[in-house]
């Protein structure tokens, strides 16, 4: 309404001002009309001025090429005779392709199975799906001979699911174990079990297991420790008893892969054989010793955890006094050829004096009896080991791929996008 008397009010606004000299210029009548009668003009009914230039359409260029194929290869020019006899279907040429039961077919040495291969299975509407689904993607529309052998080399060779896929397969490479020793603590084990409450200022226990005769040490020490005083315990505690081995098996802790650990026992002529990155299977048996060490202790003190050290050397006899599962003895037996001392009271008149000669010949018997235990235990494991992996046959030169698992994740750029990064890095060659 306020628009309706425009020209006979006052000008009280500025708006009112910038409008009124436009209007002024046209010939025009404004009339009121009700809200439900009001309505804006159909745009629809407009007229449009606008002239075609060009009419862009996506277009595929594979179809020019496999006509040009056609005509130039000299698979196509034998067909139909050349095609086997025990395929079913009947070939058709049509615009100049030859079909088979309303498929394209094409020669096994084409140079466009590439080609159709990434519009089958690396394009966005592929989306680099496994072999069955990429398989039944190209027998839509493609057919040659081997194209299954074709499909699954191709995806078998694709670098983006190398990267990108996670592996579904069974641990790559059969059990190989570690060769059984031949005399008692020539050759040990040795691991740290972490963690622990401080017990008289103590966090942490070294484990040292000897290979032959499982006979364990259980050392505590005060964290942080060092490579020095690592090898000063290791001194005072199985050197002084036993030796110097001739091999050291382990994972590689800092301490072990630490310049004095090695140049150390370099000198002393010991090998250090460390375990491989993320595969504590090589050191399966320190790792068994260090869980029934935790199992003890919580079973005796978990009222009083700071306690611990005081039922650390209980649990070293627990354990050596007690039958191996594998050896059929006791560590205790396996070192000393004698069953280890009943903790009960002394009743005069039950000790027994053997003879020296039958001593150690019972001590060889038990030694070759141990041996045989391990290797049985050995295959046992081996064979059960082997059931749930696949053997791969390994050569130097050739291309690969690493799991960004076995990458230590302070050094990734992108850290916090875990879950959209890629599975593995490479390829690599090694």
């Amino acid at each position: 309404m306020s628009l309706k008397y425009l020209l006979e009010k006052r000008i009280t606004t500025p708006a009112q001002s910038r409008w009124l000299p436009k209007l002024l210029g046209f010939d025009y009548k404004i009339e009121y009309k009700k809200g439900i009668s009001n309505r804006g003009a159909d745009a629809l009914s407009r007229q449009a001025e606008f002239v075609y230039m060009a009419i862009s359409h996506p277009c595929s260029k594979l179809w020019d090429d496999i006509k040009e194929e056609v005509n130039s290869d000299v698979f196509y020019h034998k067909l139909p005779m050349s095609f086997p006899l025990t395929s079913k279907g009947v070939l058709v040429q049509r615009d100049g392709v030859w079909f088979r039961n309303g498929v394209i077919l094409l020669s096994s040495q084409s140079p466009l199975l590439t080609n159709v291969m990434e519009l089958c299975h690396s394009s966005r509407e592929s989306g680099h799906f496994g072999f069955h689904k990429t398989l039944a993607k190209v027998k839509q529309n493609f057919l040659w001979i081997g194209v299954k052998e074709f499909v699954k080399r191709f995806i078998k060779e694709c670098h983006v699911c190398q990267r990108a896929k996670f592996d579904n397969m069974l641990p790559a490479v059969l059990l190989q174990p570690l060769p059984v020793p031949d005399r008692i603590w020539e050759d040990i084990s040795m691991d740290f079990v972490e963690g622990l409450p401080a017990s008289n200022g103590f966090t942490v226990v070294m484990v040292v297991v000897n290979r032959l005769s499982k006979y364990a040490h259980f050392i505590t020490l005060r964290h942080p420790f060092t490579a020095m005083s690592v090898a000063r315990e290791f001194v005072s505690h199985i050197v002084r008893l036993h030796g110097i081995p001739s091999t050291i098996v382990s994972d590689r802790e800092k301490i072990f892969v630490s310049s004095f650990w090695q140049a150390l026992f370099k000198l002393q002529g010991t090998t250090l054989c460390m375990s491989s990155s993320y595969h504590p299977q090589s050191d399966g048996q320190t790792e068994v010793v260090n869980r029934v060490l935790e199992q003890y202790l919580r079973c005796f003190i978990c009222d009083q955890p700071k306690k611990w050290v005081e039922w650390l050397p209980w649990a070293e006899f627990s354990y050596n006094t007690s039958i191996h599962s594998y050896t059929k003895i006791t560590p205790f037996e396996a070192v000393y050829g004698r069953l280890p001392p009943k903790v009960l009271p002394y009743i005069p008149g039950t000790t027994k004096v053997e003879a020296v000669e039958g001593y150690l010949r019972d001590r060889d018997e038990l030694l070759k009896t141990l041996k045989s235990k391990l290797f049985e235990a050995q295959n046992r494991m081996k064979m059960n080991a082997d059931r749930h992996r696949r053997e791969l046959l390994l050569r130097w030169e050739i291309l690969s791929t690493l799991n960004y698992n076995h990458i230590d994740k302070s050094v990734w750029l992108i850290a916090f996008l875990t879950s959209l990064l890629l599975g593995f890095l490479g390829p690599i060659r090694y």
